[in-house]
C-alpha cells in the first residue's frame, strides 16, 4: 500500500504527528468521496435529486465511521477515491467511444488505487457489471478491451498473496463458506438498522452449520438469491445491484482469520461495497410513478438521513481513543472475549486494577482456554499484593502455554515477593 504510506507521509511533512492532521485527511477524501458517488449516480440514474439522497446516505452513515475516523484505515478512504475516479472515467469513455484519454485515465487510476490497498482489484468484475447493465449482455470484446485492468488485477493480487499463503491455511475452506453467508447477511443488517456497531466482530464457538449463528445466515442467504432470481424475470437491476455489493465484498472473505482469531465483519470491508445497496434504492425511486409519492420518499429518507448523523456522531466519540474503543465494544457486546481482556489489559496499563481485574476475569469466563488474560490478571493480582492469586494465575497461564517465556517471569516474580513477606 506504498500510496497509502505516501498519504501518511505528506501528513507528517505538514503536521508532524500531531493526530488531528490524519483525521482531517481522511475526513476530506471522504467527502471528496461523497461527491464521486454523487456523480457516479448522476451518471447511472440521471436525476440530480435521487443521486443527492444517495450519495447524502453515503456520505452520513455511521457504518463508515470506523473508515472515516480510524486512521488506520486511511487505506479504504484513499482506494475508495481513485476507484471511484476509475468508475467515472469509464463511464466517460464509454459514453464516447473515441475518447480513450478517459479510458487510459481510469487504469491509471485503477492503478492508484492498487497502490493505495488492493481490495479494490474486483474493479474490471464491476465494469463488467456495468456493460451487463447498459447492452444486455457481455461481448467478448467488452471483455478484451479490459485487459490492462485484469493485468494490473493479476499482478497485484500475486503481490498481495506473496508472503501471506498462511493467512489464506489458516481456515478451513468449509469453514470460510460458513463465514460467508454469515458475513454477507450480517453486513445488510447492520447496513440498513446500524444500531451495534462496533469495532471487533469477533468469534470463538463453534464453525459449524449446526449452530444457529451459521445455518440462520444460510438460510437467509438462499432466500435472497431465490427472490434476486425470481426478480430477473422483470428486470437486471436487483440482480446487479446485488453482484456489486457482494463481488465487492469478497475481498473482506479472505480476512476471516486474524492472528488467531476469528472475525465474521469489519465496518469498514463495507465502504465501498454498500454502493451496490444505494443503487437499488436509487433505482427504486427512479420506479416511483408520481411526484407526491417520489416527495413522501425523499422526505423518509432525509429524515432516516438526519437520524443516521446522530448515530455517526456517537459513534465516532467510541474512536476517541484506545480505551474508548474498547469500552463502547464492551457495551455493545458484553460477550466477546478480546474486547473484554483488551479493555482489561488497557485498565491495567492506566493503573486502574480493580476495573482491570473485573474484565480479565469476564475473558477468562467467556474463553478459560486462553493463556494470556491469566498472565496479565497474575500481574494485576500481584500489584494489589495479592500474591497467592496471581501466583494461581501466572501457573494457569503456564499451564495452557509453556513456551510463554513471560508467564514464568511472572511465576518467579510472585514467589519472591512471598518470600520476602
Amino acid at each position: 500500500i506504498p500510496l497509502t504510506f505516501l498519504s501518511y507521509k505528506v501528513d507528517n511533512i505538514f503536521c508532524g504527528t500531531e493526530p488531528f492532521c490524519y483525521h482531517v485527511t481522511s475526513l476530506v477524501l471522504h467527502v471528496a468521496n461523497a461527491l464521486l458517488v454523487f456523480w457516479i449516480f448522476l451518471l447511472l440514474l440521471r436525476k440530480k435529486w435521487i443521486a443527492f439522497l444517495c450519495a447524502f446516505l453515503f456520505a452520513i452513515h455511521p457504518i463508515n465511521t470506523e473508515a472515516v475516523v480510524w486512521a488506520s484505515a486511511r487505506k479504504d478512504v484513499l482506494s475508495a477515491f481513485f476507484f471511484l475516479s476509475s468508475l467515472i472515467s469509464y463511464f466517460l469513455a464509454r459514453e464516447k467511444s473515441s475518447n480513450r484519454v478517459m479510458f487510459v485515465a481510469g487504469i491509471f487510476l485503477f492503478a492508484f488505487a492498487l497502490m493505495a490497498k488492493v481490495s479494490v482489484i474486483v474493479l474490471p468484475f464491476i465494469l463488467l457489471l456495468l456493460d451487463w447493465h447498459k447492452e444486455g449482455s457481455v461481448k467478448i470484446r467488452r471483455v478484451t478491451e479490459k485487459w490492462p485492468y485484469f493485468a494490473l488485477a493479476l499482478l497485484f493480487g500475486v503481490i498481495a498473496l506473496m508472503g501471506k499463503e498462511h493467512i489464506l491455511e489458516a481456515l478451513p475452506v468449509t469453514s470460510v463458506l460458513l463465514f460467508i453467508p454469515k458475513s454477507i447477511v450480517f453486513s445488510l443488517q447492520q447496513f440498513i438498522l446500524p444500531l451495534n456497531l462496533s469495532a471487533f466482530y469477533h468469534y470463538t464457538g463453534a464453525v459449524t452449520l449446526a449452530s444457529p449463528f451459521f445455518f440462520v445466515p444460510c438460510i437467509l442467504l438462499i432466500l435472497l438469491i431465490s427472490g434476486i432470481a425470481v426478480s430477473l424475470r422483470w428486470t437486471r437491476k436487483v440482480a446487479l445491484a446485488g453482484f456489486f455489493y457482494v463481488i465487492l465484498l469478497i475481498p473482506g472473505f479472505a480476512t476471516f482469520s486474524k492472528k488467531g482469531e476469528l472475525f465474521y465483519f469489519s465496518d469498514r470491508y463495507i465502504y465501498i461495497a454498500q454502493l451496490g445497496l444505494l443503487l437499488l434504492l436509487g433505482w427504486w425511486l427512479l420506479g416511483l410513478r408520481k411526484s407526491s409519492v417520489q416527495m413522501c420518499a425523499a422526505a423518509l429518507i432525509l429524515v432516516i438521513g438526519f437520524s443516521f448523523s446522530f448515530l455517526t456522531v456517537n459513534q465516532s466519540f467510541a474512536w476517541r481513543d484506545t480505551r474508548t474503543l474498547y469500552e463502547h465494544a464492551v457495551k455493545v457486546r458484553p460477550d466477546i472475549f478480546i474486547s473484554q481482556h483488551n479493555l482489561g489489559w488497557v485498565y491495567l496499563g492506566e493503573g486502574r486494577i480493580d476495573e482491570a481485574i473485573i474484565h480479565l476475569k469476564k475473558a477468562i469466563e467467556i474463553d478459560p482456554a486462553r493463556p494470556k488474560p491469566h498472565g496479565n490478571l497474575s500481574e494485576a493480582y500481584g500489584r494489589k499484593g495479592m500474591y497467592e492469586e496471581g501466583l494461581k494465575e501466572a501457573l494457569r497461564s503456564l499451564e495452557l502455554d509453556p513456551e510463554k517465556e513471560a508467564e514464568y517471569k511472572d511465576a518467579v516474580r510472585i514467589l519472591e515477593d512471598l518470600q520476602k513477606r
